[in-house]
Order: structure tokens, then sequence, then C-alpha cells
């Protein structure tokens, strides 16, 4: 499943930390947590040459702005997300045909 809020994380981090082929590690938010998914910052810091819990901090202020997004909370080196339901349709069970292609492959 492709979220269309990490190609822009990923511009941003590439453009702020001078990097390039950023890729985010996002897995679902844990239970005990609010947010749909997480982004694990602990990923990004050797490739970013920097703090991850200083990049969580950028990722969530940067998502705090974007379109797709309600909510975004840096907790330590992870980012936790919370979609727009409508963005969250889209990503998911909006785009169904890339998903069963996934599947089959």
């Amino acid at each position: 499943m492709k979220f269309a809020f990490a190609s822009d994380v990923s511009a941003f981090l590439e453009k702020t930390y001078n990097a390039s082929d950023v890729e985010l590690a996002i897995d679902l938010c844990p239970s005990d947590f609010e947010g749909d998914v997480t982004i694990n910052c602990f990923m990004l810091a050797k490739q970013l040459r920097n703090n991850p819990m200083k990049i969580a901090g950028a990722v969530a202020d940067f998502l705090s702005e974007h379109a797709d997004i309600a909510q975004a909370e840096a907790i330590k080196a992870f980012v936790n997300v919370t979609f727009h339901g409508g963005a969250l349709m889209r990503d998911t069970v909006a785009d169904s045909e890339t998903l069963l292609a996934e599947t089959l492959l």
C-alpha cells in the first residue's frame, strides 16, 4: 500500500537534510497510541545524519500542514499520523486495483 503523503515527506527530508532517495519506514500505529500509521525516524537517522527525535519533530511539523493529514504527533523518534477520511479511503480501499496487483505478485 502506498500513501500519497509519503512522497511529499521524502521530498521534504531530501531538501531539508540535503539527502537523496529517502525511504520512509511506515507501519500501522500501535493500538495503545492514537494514529493510523507511524513513521520510524530511527530508520532515517543514519541516512540523514541527524538526531532521530529532531527528524521526528521536523516531520510532524511538516505533516501538520499537509492536506491529507488530520494530525501528526512526534513521540520520541516516531511520528504518529492520523489521516483525513478521504485520504485514507483514496490510499487504501479506493486503490483496490493496485492492491490486487501487488497481492498477485
